[in-house]
């Protein structure tokens, strides 16, 4: 095994002729996405998405031992970290990503496990506690209500498909060339969820005023670009 996520698991196959990646599925539904998106996008940029493998039916997953797994081509690259100076190509690789997920048609969709609504229901009886706590920083529940409905009324309008997992932890990058790998977690959505994603997590919080500046601006060229 090399990598055990919150969704899935991934294991390295070497074998003499090629490498690949089998990474375990929540169900059917994340296998058809993943294929949709992988095999649309790889169609036009190959080069940062990897290239999911059917199976000898013509199927894009399988099932093994009670579990669901898909098998890709395994991409070479280092992992993408805040210290890199590489701020440039992740804005650029999630722009070309974006470009093409903007008119991917996929009739299928998973549910968001980072659903606003459904998280703040999740702490919601505890915020009173952390208010009485720290009062100072911390808003109350009223407060905190009134935020969460603006924020699940700006965002409620998902109509294209997004990454939907895109921090750094998804990214490679070989020969100054950023790569996004695991679209396990694809689902309608709004592209800021990912370029946000990929903003605070490029990016280091102990940065200074002008480092974030920088890279900040770095990204959303990058991204604009595209």
């Amino acid at each position: 095994m090399i990598e055990s996520g919150n969704t899935s698991n991934a294991f390295k196959i070497t074998t003499g002729y090629d490498k690949w990646i089998l990474r375990s599925l929540k169900n059917e539904v994340q296998g058809i996405i993943e294929l949709k998106v992988s095999k649309d996008i790889h169609k036009q940029i190959p080069d940062i998405v990897a290239e999911i493998i059917y199976t000898k039916n013509n199927e894009p997953f399988v099932w093994h031992g009670g579990r669901l797994y898909n098998l890709q081509k395994y991409m070479e690259g280092h992992k993408v970290t805040p210290n890199l100076d590489c701020h440039f190509q992740i804005g650029e690789s999630i722009g070309r990503v974006h470009k093409f997920l903007e008119v991917c048609d996929c009739r299928h969709n998973q549910t968001d496990r980072f659903d606003i609504e459904r998280l703040w229901g999740k702490v919601k009886h505890k915020w009173q506690n952390l208010y009485n706590y720290s009062p100072e920083l911390v808003p109350d529940t009223d407060k905190m209500n009134s935020i969460i409905n603006d924020f699940i009324n700006h965002t409620s309008v998902k109509s294209n498909l997004i990454h939907g997992d895109l921090g750094v932890w998804n990214m490679l990058i070989k020969q100054q060339k950023v790569k996004i790998i695991d679209f396990g977690e694809a689902r309608l959505g709004n592209f800021y969820f990912d370029l946000s994603a990929g903003i605070t997590t490029a990016i280091r919080e102990d940065s200074n005023d002008v480092e974030i500046k920088y890279k900040l601006s770095r990204i959303l060229n990058g991204y604009e670009k595209v």
